[in-house]
């Protein structure tokens, strides 16, 4: 594994998946609600960052391929999990979290099979088993929105 800026990047957005949370043990309300929303947003802006340098410096990696699904995966479960423990299970917000949790499940079911399914099977339009990257970064992000929303 390579220790570029992106890589960099990409682990403390990871590392900061489980920080949102302990923002909740160590603050009160609402000051917790406040900085895990600033957390959040600064992890929303470095997974940006991170790939516009890889891709700008060429610094793209396995590592960081495989890496960066994962740490957005873990800050929107996360983020999903407290959203949903602090409404007391209310049905307006169970709903639309378990709309997305089957919808991070069912891409990554998807990017598995399309990983082995032979490349002449693919459409010309995917890159490596994945949909072109404007679609891929507009659904990403409007979940990014939605949650800062919530």
């Amino acid at each position: 594994m390579i220790w570029t800026v992106p890589n960099i990047l990409t682990t403390g957005r990871l590392l900061a998946a489980p920080a949102l949370a302990l923002m909740f043990l160590y603050f009160n309300r609402p000051y917790a609600d406040w900085f895990a929303l600033l957390l959040f947003i600064f992890a929303a802006l470095t997974d940006w960052v991170d790939g516009f340098l890889a891709r700008t410096w060429k610094q793209e990696t396995k590592f960081g391929q495989m890496l960066d699904p994962i740490a957005d995966k873990a800050m929107v479960i996360i983020a999903l999990l407290i959203i949903v423990g602090y409404s007391s299970m209310s049905p307006w917000l169970v709903l639309p979290a378990t709309v997305i949790l089957f919808r991070e499940v069912f891409v990554s079911g998807l990017r598995e099979f399309w990983a082995i399914v032979p490349a002449r099977c693919r459409s010309q339009n995917w890159q490596n088993g994945k949909p072109p990257r404007k679609w891929r970064r507009l659904q990403f992000y409007s979940h990014k929105v939605f949650l800062s929303i919530i």
